[in-house]
């Protein structure tokens, strides 16, 4: 039996609120075989079957097609073809010297290849104000399948149950029932949540309902976790929502703990917010050596220490600059516990929209749909600092970030469910981009 003790080198620096709602690192992804259909049940079967028959590889250099300038469409199926063709990637385990908690799950930016993700519709953001649930669902089936098709490397979905900006009464799909649905609609693609709002499970269930989704899926797991910030869902539903130091502290045992209910035979934790006692979880995560984790948020006093010690992955919602400066606290923090920065993956979750012309981004702009979805932020730093634009000037900025050691793209497009930009980001900017 395994026996934690109360969580360990707990921060006493000011506890900042820190959203962290928006995750990652190369993980296994097996070739695809065939293209994802409306039953593909069968596919995730098979999956689990080589998964449980095939050894352990190491990482594949897996470099994309084209370069700057070779969007030629004639050679888009190809490329699309050679994306969904990428052999296995899988974690390797980077020790860190210091950690008590044993090696740290992660390899050095520069290792990896580029990749992408992009959120599911899911309704959270109105996407399905005014239609029927059954469409809707439909509509989000398709859609992830789309992506599958277009060659993104993961989904996402938000761990929210009322819509944004305005609460509205319209069909919001709850994150892990969508993610098991996926797990059997999808064959290849890696699907998390970004990210999970840590108060709203019991610490113990939501390390249990994450592995089955990850046998489901047939190891295709990411486990995004996060503070949480909402407080008006919280009320809605009736959950306590305490302060940022409590939320902090929870998500900060949850991350010792969870990775100990994917390995351990049973565990025993007496935390200040997290207690087990004797707890087990089984069936225990297929993918090895575990899924990998991402924290959400870039509050700089305690979210992003917690990502040193605890993250394979971040993600952050900011501008370049504010990316960079990010990047290098996080860097600091690494070094402080003899971490290896490179280990932690990091990502860029920003908005994307793909238009033809400025006139066009200006129509939007102007539109009652168009800028910031929460406003209050002008449309020169909108645009500033998100991906919206034409082609090339989208790839421009993408190419900014991941000259500041972004590796991962997940994007939230402002266009779904239609597919026009979800299409044109694989198809016209990443052939541009240079990993």
């Amino acid at each position: 039996m395994l026996r934690l003790d109360r969580a360990r080198l707990r921060d006493r620096r000011p506890q900042e609120a820190d959203p962290g709602d928006r995750p990652l690192g190369p993980v296994p992804v097996p070739p695809r075989r065939g293209r994802a259909h409306a039953n593909a049940t069968n596919g995730s079967l098979r999956r689990v079957c080589r998964l449980a028959r095939r050894p352990h590889v190491d990482a594949r250099a897996s470099g994309r097609t084209g370069g700057p300038g070779s969007g030629d469409r004639r050679d888009r199926p190809e490329r699309r073809r050679l994306r969904r063709a990428q052999g296995p990637l899988v974690l390797r385990a980077a020790p860190a010297p210091h950690d008590d908690r044993g090696p740290v799950l992660g390899v050095p930016v520069t290792r990896h290849p580029l990749r992408h993700g992009a959120f599911v519709p899911q309704g959270w953001k109105l996407e399905y104000s005014g239609i029927g649930p059954a469409e809707a669902w439909a509509t989000s089936v398709e859609w992830a399948q789309a992506a599958e098709r277009l060659g993104y490397d993961h989904l996402w979905v938000y761990d929210h149950v009322e819509t944004v900006p305005r609460r509205e009464r319209s069909h919001v799909f709850e994150a892990f029932t969508t993610l098991a649905a996926l797990s059997q609609l999808t064959e290849r693609i890696e699907l998390g949540q970004l990210v999970t709002c840590i108060g709203y499970r019991n610490v113990g269930l939501l390390a249990k309902e994450a592995a089955g989704i990850d046998v489901m899926s047939g190891g295709r797991l990411i486990l995004g976790l996060g503070a949480g910030w909402y407080e008006r869902e919280y009320q809605a539903y009736g959950y306590p929502y305490p302060s940022a130091r409590h939320r902090l502290g929870l998500l900060r045992e949850a991350l010792e703990v969870i990775p100990q209910l994917w390995s351990e035979e049973t565990v025993t934790y007496d935390g200040e917010y997290v207690h087990l006692a004797g707890a087990y979880c089984e069936p225990q995560p297929l993918r090895s050596p575990r899924p990998p984790i991402l924290v959400g948020g870039g509050g700089e006093q305690v979210t992003l220490r917690i990502a040193a010690r605890h993250a394979d992955a971040t993600n952050w919602q900011v501008g370049l600059d504010s990316f960079v400066h990010k990047s290098g606290l996080l860097e600091r923090y690494c070094e402080e516990i003899d971490r290896d920065p490179a280990s932690i993956v990091r990502t860029h979750g920003p908005d994307c929209l793909i238009v033809e012309s400025e006139a066009e981004l200006q129509t939007w702009l102007d539109g009652p749909d168009g800028g910031h979805l929460w406003g209050g932020v002008d449309h020169d730093a909108y645009v500033r600092d998100h991906l919206v634009g034409t082609v090339d000037q989208v790839a421009e900025k993408a190419q900014g970030f991941i000259d500041a050691g972004c590796a991962e793209f997940i994007l939230w497009f402002r266009d779904a469910p239609s597919h026009r930009s979800l299409t044109a980001w694989m198809d016209d900017v990443v052939p541009r981009l240079r990993s």
